[in-house]
């Protein structure tokens, strides 16, 4: 079936949010923004259980507050997911279709 002119094929991104939490001057957050042909960029944070193990309760009550302001502040669309970040990333990816996905360069050991 071909598409009619007016029909046209559109795809969110993701922008898959690890340590860099912030929306403003967030040169992938933008970048996403420009690529999606929809306009809809899909926000995801994925908990690590490698990390969750590994972290004291101060830095997981630190990261909790972070994520429910941050989904605050995206009007309660922020997707989150407990995972391995390759799988949980590649997942949601392929549930809403998006062919891009986007994350900020993590300079730190664990996120490389």
């Amino acid at each position: 079936m071909a598409l009619e002119r007016s029909e046209v094929i559109v795809t969110p991104t993701v922008m898959w949010f690890r340590r860099d939490l912030r929306l403003e001057d967030n040169p992938a957050l933008v970048a996403a923004g420009k690529a999606s042909q929809s306009g809809k960029v899909v926000p995801l944070f994925v908990l690590d259980p490698m990390f969750l193990t590994r972290s004291g309760a101060p830095r997981l009550a630190f990261l909790f507050r972070s994520l429910r302001d941050l989904n605050d502040q995206m009007s309660g669309s922020l997707v989150i997911r407990i995972g391995d970040p390759v799988d949980v990333v590649a997942q949601v990816a392929n549930e809403v279709g998006a062919t891009e996905i986007f994350a900020a360069k993590d300079f730190a050991p664990y996120g490389q």
